[in-house]
């Protein structure tokens, strides 16, 4: 049964993971290509699932949202400062007009998306690091490894020797020794990815760095839980049917998304 399960998630990635991996390495505009599909798939997931519709892009309200997210985008492209103010202008916009009671969730998830495609794209095209765009797809890296880690170690600790409740309420199957044994395992990976990829981290004192990977493997897994707290809120199993045997691109991205942003804050402030 075990095994049956991760079958079709395995047979997913093994068919899908080139396309992403191709389109994030070949060039920075690639790359932003795939970063605004997320954000994209993302939202509409996000938005139909908080209106309980199964509206794709139909009201004015979301095609206003389409229009203000595809502006921010394009203008990361030239300005990270200016991408990040409009995000934030996008996300109020969205309150202030949305008819949905949910409309907080909905602006929330605008706000996180859109801050999750804007640093992604500074980071591969190198505007945080002074036009250096092979050393931002690095720091992806380190955050994909962080998330890969984390979570298939929880799942695979907590399958093994999971006893106590993480969160019972909002995700009966996760487990403390599950969370431990992700937090254990992507410091590990993250310190010796570090060693031979990223001077900037691994030359800071060992102690700082279990520090900065135990908060970013903590944050992806908050992300996770955010998420199932919100899918459970609207009783629905699945965030989306992109990646079916994933749950979807939330259910995919929902500890990654907040990896990255930690992480692409930290190494702005070093």
């Amino acid at each position: 049964m075990f095994g049956l399960k991760l079958q079709p998630r395995i047979k997913d990635v093994l068919i899908l993971a080139p396309i992403p991996l191709i389109m994030l390495i070949v060039h920075p505009m690639t790359a932003w290509l795939l970063f605004v599909t997320i954000g994209f798939v993302g939202l509409h997931e996000c938005r139909r699932i908080a209106t309980q519709t199964r509206e794709r892009f139909y009201t004015w309200q979301t095609r206003l949202a389409l229009g203000l997210n595809i502006l921010a985008a394009i203008i990361s492209i030239y300005n990270i400062n200016f991408a990040l103010l409009m995000v934030v202008v996008n996300s109020v916009v969205i309150f202030k007009i949305e008819r949905s009671h949910n409309r907080d969730i909905l602006a929330m998830g605008q706000a996180l998306l859109g801050m999750l495609v804007v640093l992604a794209y500074a980071l591969r095209s190198g505007q945080i690091f002074h036009g250096e765009p092979k050393h931002g797809l690095v720091i992806l890296g380190l955050a994909l490894v962080i998330s890969v880690f984390s979570d298939s170690a929880a799942y695979f600790v907590g399958k093994m020797l999971g006893r106590t409740k993480f969160a019972p309420v909002i995700s009966p199957n996760k487990t403390w020794e599950g969370a431990i044994g992700g937090w254990i395992f992507a410091i590990i990976a993250a310190v010796i990815y570090c060693h031979f990829l990223v001077p900037e981290i691994s030359s800071i004192h060992i102690i700082f760095q279990v520090i900065l990977f135990w908060l970013l493997a903590f944050a992806g897994q908050m992300g996770d839980l955010g998420e199932s707290m919100f899918k459970r809120k609207f009783n629905v199993k699945d965030s989306g049917e992109t990646l079916r045997s994933h749950g979807g691109i939330l259910d995919r991205f929902d500890s990654i998304g907040p990896i990255l942003i930690l992480l692409t804050l930290a190494i702005w402030a070093l």
